[in-house]
């Protein structure tokens, strides 16, 4: 839900993968009672309901972000260049082939 930096509409095939919806209902609830997200209808089709970050679940996102780039920082500190290079091209491949 973080991830989210803007409207994002889910269906089609995105849609699949909420095997539980209730489940995604009641995560999307509670970041609207949190203040994290808004629900806003949908000027194409008045059936759906967007889900945005508000400003508050931006500010919390960035905070995650930085947290896990210092994390993932003190981790790699082990890691020689070469090492690094090879995890960045190995992680790169994975990204590449992830949809396929």
């Amino acid at each position: 839900m973080l991830r989210l930096a803007r409207v994002v509409r889910i269906s089609g095939r995105r849609a699949c993968h909420f095997r539980a919806r209730p489940r995604a209902s009641r995560l999307v609830q509670q970041g609207v009672q949190r203040g994290m997200v808004q629900r806003e209808a949908d000027p194409d089709d008045a059936r759906r309901t967007r889900i945005a970050l508000t400003e508050e679940g931006r500010r919390i996102g960035r905070g995650i972000r930085g947290e896990q780039r210092e994390v993932l920082s003190k981790a790699l500190d082990s890691f020689t260049d070469d090492e690094a290079r090879e995890l960045a091209r190995l992680l790169g491949k994975l990204a590449d082939n992830w949809t396929k």
